[in-house]
Order: C-alpha cells, then sequence, then structure tokens
C-alpha cells in the first residue's frame, strides 16, 4: 500500500510544482538567478519533506551545526538507496546542487527541476564527460554553489561503503572549499529491502564536523578518499546503534 501512497504522492506534488511554481520561477529568473534557484530549491526541500512524512520515513538528525554557513562546500555521502537525496537534501544548507547519473537527464520533466537545482549530470563510464562534469562542480563551488557527492559511486547493495573513488575530491581541492560528510543509516530499509513497496522506517543522518583539506599531511591529501571514508565508516558503525535502539 505504501509503495502506491508513495507513487500516487510523488506524481501529486511533482504536478503541484510544475503547474503552480514554474511561473514562479520563472518570474524570478528574469530578476535574479540566485532567487530563481532559492525558490526552485526551497520548493523542492518542502516537496521531498512531504512526501517522507506522508510514507512514514522518520529521520534523527545529527550534526547540522556542522554545515558552515554562507561558504559553498563539498558534501560527501554514502550511498545506500534511491531514497538518500530526499532524506539529506532538505537539510543542507544555502544553495546546493549534487551530482547525479546522466540517464537522468533524458526525463525532461526531472531534467529540468534537477537544473533548478544546480544539479551536475556525470557518465561515469565517459572519461572526457565525467572530467567536464567535475569541472562545472568546481565552477559551481566558485560561483558559491555547495556540491553533494556519493564518492562510491553507485548504490551499495549491502549498506557496507563501496570505495571512495579520489576524483570526487578533486572539486574540494580546487577550490579550496570544505568537505562536510554526510553518513545515513537503514535507508535501504525503507525502500531497496522490499522493493517495490515503501516501507515506515527509521533513518539516522549524521553530518560529519567539516574537513579542511589544508590542515591535512600530505599523506592524507594524496589518500582522501579512503581519509573521509575511514571517518564516515567509524560515523556509521556508531549510528547503527540508533537504529537497532528499541
Amino acid at each position: 500500500m505504501l509503495n502506491l501512497i508513495f507513487l500516487l504522492l510523488t506524481i501529486g506534488v511533482f504536478a503541484i510544482m510544475n503547474i503552480i511554481f514554474l511561473p514562479i520561477i520563472f518570474i524570478a529568473g528574469l530578476f535574479s538567478k540566485k532567487a530563481k534557484y532559492r525558490i526552485a530549491q526551497r520548493i523542492v526541500k518542502d516537496g521531498f519533506r512531504y512526501v517522507l512524512f506522508m510514507c512514514g520515513i522518520r529521520t534523527k538528525v545529527i550534526g547540522l551545526e556542522n554545515i558552515p554557513k554562507d561558504e559553498a562546500v563539498l558534501f560527501v555521502g554514502n550511498h545506500n538507496s534511491i531514497l538518500d537525496i530526499l532524506i539529506a537534501y532538505p537539510r543542507m544548507k544555502g544553495i546546493t546542487g549534487f551530482v547525479a547519473k546522466s540517464e537522468l537527464s533524458k526525463i525532461k520533466g526531472l531534467a529540468m527541476w534537477m537544473g533548478f537545482m544546480q544539479c551536475v549530470f556525470i557518465d561515469r563510464d565517459d572519461m572526457k564527460a565525467s572530467l567536464k562534469a567535475i569541472l562545472t562542480c568546481i565552477d559551481h563551488v566558485k560561483e558559491g554553489t555547495s556540491i553533494a557527492i556519493f564518492p562510491e559511486g553507485t548504490r551499495s547493495k549491502d549498506g557496507n561503503m563501496l570505495p571512495f573513488k579520489d576524483g570526487s575530491f578533486k572539486i574540494a581541492a580546487k577550490t579550496g572549499c570544505k568537505i562536510v560528510p554526510f553518513v545515513q543509516n537503514n535507508t535501504r530499509s525503507a525502500f531497496e529491502a522490499q522493493a517495490p513497496k515503501i516501507r515506515s522506517t527509521k533513518t539516522v543522518l549524521e553530518f560529519c564536523e567539516p574537513i579542511d583539506l589544508s590542515t591535512l599531511s600530505g599523506e592524507d591529501r594524496k589518500h582522501i578518499g579512503a581519509y573521509v571514508q575511514n571517518i564516515m565508516t567509524e560515523v556509521y558503525n556508531r549510528n547503527q546503534a540508533l537504529i537497532e535502539k528499541k
């Protein structure tokens, strides 16, 4: 039943966003690009919250104070579920785009809204296209837009983190922005564990302390993927107790 509710809610929210809010966004864009992005992202975040609330997905959020204010950052997260963005994105401060697989760019209506969200599409099987996507992310950060990325490159099938790709961290290395790891627990239980059904679920989302690459040793910077993954794995293992706690 919940999978039907989720589908209907998603379609309903998307329809409302197109009918009511698109004219507002386009008008705002005539005066200010930043205003357009802020309005669009506010609408999307509220839409995500509504869908999750109606589906009974409850999230304990830890560490919001660790997100720097008034500066663009690189959000780096573990990836277990298609719901990861719906849960984490509404909690990210400021204008934030995320890196998404290129297949989503072919869904016209969705791609338009993802454009409003400053998303960057990446084809990980095409090295040239991947490099171009990373360069676009670097430009976004320099212009004040934070970027969220899943450095595993794909969803984990068992909850264990896959090796992080160091290339994802070039965004921070080339811009000097801080890295804010975010760790999610139990998101697979909401959908993938019994797909296509959606299950009312408790999840945990923690934003870790920001990492400034300039303060790390040369060795840690060289292996920044493993360095960040070790921090996130420790947080993931610790927060698993919050899921198991009755």
